[in-house]
């Protein structure tokens, strides 16, 4: 049976490429590895940070408060188009 909490497990999912992108980080700078290292490790992380998160904590409010996130999300793509031309 579907739930709406579902959407919430992939937060679990993003912590865990969070975790290992951190990880390796400390591992890439410790170790002084080649600067590529540390590029992918910080991708690693940057896709857990933003991607998941952002899907299922979208959805969940979305579903939550319609109308309200709405108005939330056009002023904060109005925002963005302003600030990048």
């Amino acid at each position: 049976m579907y739930e709406p909490e579902v959407r919430l497990w992939m937060i679990w999912i993003a912590s865990a490429f969070m975790i290992g992108g951190l990880v390796f980080l400390g591992f890439a700078l410790q170790d002084l590895l080649p600067w590529i290292a540390a590029a992918f490790a910080w991708a690693i992380y940057g896709f857990g940070a933003v991607r998941p998160n952002q899907l299922s904590a979208n959805s969940s409010l979305l579903q939550l408060l319609p109308s309200q996130l709405t108005v939330l999300i056009s002023f904060r793509t109005s925002l963005l188009k302003q600030r990048h031309g």
